[in-house]
């Protein structure tokens, strides 16, 4: 995972959450659900999963959005995976349509979600 950024336990973190992220309960709408749910609803793209407050980016119509907290996004209900992603408002990580965790950012900016999207494809 070329686009780490902090500190190590962010990239530990990003290890855990390859192997657990499907299973942290959420809420939409007040109604549970589980992020793997979420992120079946996204199709079988890429998909940008956001906690918190994080910066929203312009065009992203080749990626699919999951946000987690903030003002329209799911509830962590029980803070799983917030914990499991080491996440603060503004982390983002990339999946693969597979679900496999491609990238993490602690505050993504549209080129480094093209070059970690270039990568993930065997472009770069």
């Amino acid at each position: 995972m070329g686009t780490a950024e902090g500190p190590e336990p962010f990239a530990e973190a990003a290890r855990r959450a390859a192997a657990s992220w499907k299973f942290a309960p959420a809420q939409r709408d007040g109604k549970p659900l589980f992020l793997t749910e979420a992120f079946i609803d996204q199709g079988t793209g890429f998909t940008l999963l956001t906690f918190g407050n994080g910066m929203m980016m312009d065009g992203l119509s080749d990626v699919g959005t999951i946000s987690v907290g903030g003002g329209d996004g799911l509830v962590d209900t029980a803070g799983l995976a917030a914990k499991r992603y080491d996440a603060e408002d503004g982390t983002a990580y990339l999946l693969r349509p597979d679900g496999y965790v491609a990238a993490r950012f602690r505050h993504p900016t549209r080129p480094a979600l093209d070059a970690a999207l270039s990568r993930a494809a065997g472009i770069n």
